[in-house]
């Protein structure tokens, strides 16, 4: 079984959705991929402006933790990668804003062995829940523009709003009418 929260957030929103996830303990974020087998702490999940760089996908671990991290080196592109699924990790990809479409984001984690080679331990599933139950409290639902399952971020509910984006490939992205 997989846990997961999806959502729609613009940059603008990363702010206030990081600090509810710190606010479930001392927790870090970590980088997908590393030049050492080390993983890579990020000061942040909230780059600033929609011009920088977005982040794609990154982990949020509890900092006790951050030593039963797995990581696998991948020769071909010569970087080391988080192993999600044999990391007490839970992946965040906080999806991508180009201006005309917000793609979806997802915080997930894997709990059974369908997806893992061993079960997580109880306390972790308790404080990854936590952590998603903190994301969901930080969103918002949207009935109108939305499944019921989705979430929003302040920021990204008033573009939509203000754009009149439209929900596209089965809740994968919105985009503008202008578009096409």
């Amino acid at each position: 079984m997989g846990h997961q929260v999806n959502f729609f957030v613009m940059p603008a929103d990363l702010p206030d959705l990081e600090t509810a996830i710190r606010a479930t303990g001392d927790v870090c974020f970590i980088a997908d991929k590393s030049a050492t087998c080390e993983p890579v702490e990020l000061d942040t999940i909230a780059f600033g402006a929609a011009a920088e760089p977005r982040l794609h996908t990154c982990f949020i671990v509890q900092r006790k933790d951050i030593a039963s991290v797995s990581t696998r080196f991948i020769k071909t592109q010569g970087y080391w990668l988080i192993e999600g699924t044999e990391s007490p990790v839970i992946e965040f990809s906080p999806g991508v804003f180009s201006g005309i479409r917000l793609t979806r984001g997802r915080a997930y984690f894997a709990s059974d062995l369908r997806f893992r080679s061993k079960l997580p331990g109880p306390e972790f599933v308790r404080w990854g829940d936590r952590v998603l139950g903190r994301i969901k409290k930080k969103l918002t639902r949207h009935p109108e523009a939305a499944p019921p399952w989705m979430y929003f971020g302040a920021v990204a509910l008033e573009w939509v709003e203000n754009s009149g984006a439209t929900m596209t490939g089965g809740a994968i992205s919105l985009v503008t009418p202008d578009s096409s």
